[in-house]
């Protein structure tokens, strides 16, 4: 699992950009995207699946970003766990002008 924030430079993204392609789901009442993939960005770790998490930090640009690599033929199972943790993240307010920040 990996853990990270972008967006936050010049530029004018939009929400839909910046959380990119999947399903549509909330995160901690955060609008946020699901995508399955290939393990194309696990790079070194031998994965054949990833799931991906985005979901949008609240400010007028920049996101989270969570990302969960598994490698073996129970897929299924890495779904269900990542599902859970995603569902169970906090993201907190964090001190002012500072921005969120996940618990």
């Amino acid at each position: 699992m990996t853990f990270g924030t972008f967006g936050y430079g010049p530029g004018d993204e939009s929400q839909a950009q910046l959380l990119g392609p999947g399903a549509a789901m909330m995160v901690n009442s955060r609008v946020a995207r699901r995508s399955v993939g290939t393990g194309e960005g696990c790079l070194g770790t031998g994965a054949n699946s990833s799931l991906s998490y985005r979901m949008v930090d609240g400010q007028t640009q920049g996101a989270f970003a969570i990302d969960f690599c598994g490698r073996g033929p129970n897929v299924r199972l890495l779904e269900s766990e990542a599902d859970r943790v995603a569902r169970s993240l906090h993201i907190s307010p964090g001190p002012a002008g500072e921005g969120a920040r996940p618990d």
